[in-house]
């Protein structure tokens, strides 16, 4: 794989960002939503977040 010639814009820095916040929130809350819900509603839950996350931070990004 070669290497980058160009910078990262904006939004891919901000998507790396929000999906460490994600990530930390997702270890964070485990717990809880392990014990409320099952795991096929779990893992729709967190990948419907994490899409949301991700379309939020594309359209607030101005590159």
């Amino acid at each position: 794989m070669t290497p980058r010639n160009t910078a990262r814009t904006d939004k891919e820095k901000n998507r790396d960002i929000g999906s460490f916040i994600f990530v930390l929130a997702s270890i964070i809350m485990g717990p809880y939503l392990y014990n409320t819900f099952s795991i096929p509603v779990n893992i729709a839950l967190v990948l419907v977040t994490y899409v949301l996350l991700q379309l939020v931070i594309g359209w607030l990004s101005n590159n």
